[in-house]
């Protein structure tokens, strides 16, 4: 019986060839498809795990905005700013934070010899090297040393 059904089976391969050939390239191409896109998808999680494993790990972020409702003599809609005081703060208050850093950004004009270029520039503590798991291809991080200093110091990155 099994053996009927395949002879059968060949012989409508054998008479309608084009069609055999047709399904069968619909078929691999379908298989080929999702393979791709798993591999697509698998690839994509794994970049996205990287992102976030190279942007530190155990890290909260606050960021300030605006109040959305009245109180302590402000309208609704008043702008939130974080303070060195705030920090300090934080850090006496919750003995779980193990370390912190606040962090400033703008956009600026920077200039190198006769060249002027916009850049976000960023600003805060030396311990967000290791905050942020960051690392460098050459040079070194600023230190407490040369925060202390006020020293003119940068890392220049992307």
């Amino acid at each position: 019986m099994l053996r009927d059904l395949l002879h059968e089976a060949y012989g409508a391969m054998q008479y309608n060839r084009r069609r055999t050939a047709l399904t069968m390239l619909g078929m691999a191409w379908g298989i080929a498809t999702v393979v791709l896109l798993l591999a697509y998808g698998n690839g994509f999680g794994r970049a996205a795990a990287n992102i976030f494993a190279n942007f530190g790990t155990k890290l909260m972020i606050m960021v300030p905005g605006r109040s959305s409702m009245q109180a302590g003599g402000q309208k609704a809609g008043a702008p939130i700013r974080f303070t060195l005081a705030d920090v300090d703060t934080l850090t006496t208050n919750i003995p779980q934070i193990t370390q912190i850093t606040p962090e400033a950004s703008k956009q600026a004009n920077i200039q190198y010899e006769t060249r002027t270029f916009n850049f976000s520039v960023t600003g805060n503590y030396s311990n967000v090297i290791s905050i942020r798991a960051l690392k460098l291809a050459e040079g070194r991080f600023y230190n407490p040393e040369d925060e202390l200093q006020h020293a003119r110091v940068a890392v220049i990155g992307s």
